[in-house]
């Protein structure tokens, strides 16, 4: 089946739950909300089914790292999916005068989207760089870390001075050795 031809699902993406809104061929929508765990997407798949949505293209927006798990599953159950970037949807809602902010709404706005502009389909990361992505990202949060932790030294009272020295410190240090485990492959880089 084309993606033209799929039932356009759009998903507003939060750290516990999806909502999910499911555009019908008349152009009503039926909307659920379910966990964003892999419980609630074996619920997700059977309302789908139940709502005759056998292959969707589901569009959600790339909100932190929430929308991940969601968007492999649905890509692994066959579906077609996009990721798009935030302000591309509050674009499209301005423009098309959306005023109101909840998250069913906000669903029931990504499928709109989704249906009109017919967004770039999302590919999963293979395994290994998925896991080089999640190192990286952690690198750049420690390394955040010890920034915020300088600029905090020059500010901080005396008495945490030196609490606030020992944590550059275990992060300056630290970090590399962190890195090197990481790039050797050693399981040892997880207790860093």
């Amino acid at each position: 089946m084309s993606v033209s031809q799929m039932r356009i699902l759009g998903i507003d993406v939060a750290k516990a739950k999806l909502d999910i809104a499911l555009l019908l061929p008349d152009g009503k929508f039926r909307s659920e909300v379910i966990p964003n765990t892999p419980e609630g997407f074996e619920k997700l798949a059977v309302w789908l089914e139940r709502n005759d949505a056998v292959q969707v293209h589901a569009c959600m927006e790339a909100t932190g790292i929430y929308w991940e798990s969601a968007a492999a599953f649905l890509a692994e159950k066959g579906h077609a999916v996009s990721v798009v970037n935030p302000a591309q949807i509050k674009a499209f809602g301005s423009a098309a005068l959306s005023r109101t902010k909840t998250d069913k709404k906000d669903a029931r706005l990504i499928a709109r989207f989704c249906a009109e502009r017919r967004p770039p389909l999302w590919e999963p990361s293979p395994p290994v760089p998925a896991e080089l992505r999640s190192l990286v990202m952690r690198r750049d949060a420690l390394e955040r870390m010890r920034t915020q932790e300088m600029n905090r030294l020059h500010v901080a009272r005396a008495e945490v001075q030196q609490s606030v020295k020992r944590h550059i410190y275990a992060v300056f240090f630290l970090l590399p050795v962190f890195f090197s485990l990481a790039a050797s492959g050693s399981r040892l880089a997880v207790y860093f």
